[in-house]
C-alpha cells in the first residue's frame, strides 16, 4: 500500500501542475491534399482505467471475511457528460486478519474452505466539467459479488458458491491531462462509493455493506468528427 501512494504522489504533483487546454477546444490541421480541417471532439467518448481499491467492511462480515484490498480494472462509455461504467474488480490481499470462522451445512467435512468475493459493478453517472480540467463524476448502480467457495484441492463446492446482487453509490474527482498530440488525456483519479452488498444472502453470519476508496489512472479519449474549412 505505502508504494502504492508513493507512486501516485510522486506522478500526481507533477502532473497538477502542468497548464492545460480547454478540452473541447478545435484542432485545426491540415490532410494530405493540403486541406485544412477542423476536428472537434464529438459526444462519444471512451475511458479504460485501472486502479487499487481499499474495501472496509462492515463489522459483522469483517469478523470473517477481513478488510481487504484489491484491483479496479474499467470500462466507461461516455455519451456527453453520462457514462455508462463495467468495472471488475478482484481481491488481491487482505488487509485484516478475520477472528471467526464461517461454518456451513455439507454432508461431510471438507476442511478448510477458500472463499473468493470478487466485485463487479455495472454504474450510470454524470461528468460535472470544473475548472483546470478537474472533474466531479456521482455515480449509481449495480453490485454483483460472486462467491466462490473451494476445498483444499481447489475444487469448487457449487452447493455452497452464490452470485449475491446489491447497489453501489459514489463519486469520483478526475484531473484530466492532455496528451499532445493524440487528443486523448490522462486521467488521475480518487473515487469512493457506499455499496449495499448484500452479503448476508451468501450466509446469514455476514453483514450487507462495505465502503470502497480507490486510487487509480485511465486513458480517456473522444471520437473525434472533421470538417473542412
Amino acid at each position: 500500500m505505502r508504494k502504492v501512494i508513493l507512486l501516485l504522489v510522486v506522478v500526481i504533483i507533477p502532473l497538477l501542475s502542468i497548464s492545460q487546454i480547454n478540452r473541447n477546444e478545435p484542432k485545426v490541421k491540415s490532410d494530405k491534399y493540403g486541406n485544412e480541417v477542423i476536428s472537434k471532439e464529438s459526444d462519444f467518448g471512451m475511458l479504460i482505467g485501472f486502479g487499487s481499491s481499499f474495501n472496509y467492511f462492515d463489522s459483522k462480515t469483517k469478523k470473517y471475511l477481513g478488510n481487504n484490498r484489491g484491483r479496479t480494472y474499467k470500462l466507461s462509455l461516455f455519451y456527453k457528460n453520462y457514462l455508462l461504467r463495467l468495472a471488475f474488480k478482484p481481491v488481491v490481499k487482505t488487509t485484516t486478519k478475520p477472528t471467526d470462522i464461517i461454518y456451513f451445512n455439507l454432508p461431510y467435512n471438507p476442511g478448510m474452505l477458500e472463499v473468493i468475493n470478487n466485485k463487479i459493478d455495472i454504474v450510470l453517472g454524470y461528468s460535472f466539467d470544473l475548472p483546470y480540467n478537474f472533474c466531479f463524476e456521482p455515480t449509481l448502480g449495480y453490485l454483483r459479488t460472486p462467491f466462490v467457495v473451494s476445498d483444499t484441492q481447489g475444487n469448487e463446492i457449487e452447493s455452497i458458491s452464490k452470485n449475491v446482487s446489491g447497489i453501489t453509490a459514489g463519486f469520483s474527482i478526475n484531473k484530466y491531462i492532455n496528451i499532445t498530440p493524440l487528443d486523448s488525456y490522462i486521467v488521475v483519479y480518487i473515487a469512493n462509493s457506499i455499496n449495499y452488498s448484500n452479503y448476508s444472502k451468501f450466509h446469514p453470519d455476514l453483514g450487507d455493506s462495505f465502503y470502497s476508496f480507490e486510487l487509480g489512472l485511465a486513458l480517456k479519449g473522444w471520437f473525434m468528427k472533421k470538417t473542412k474549412l
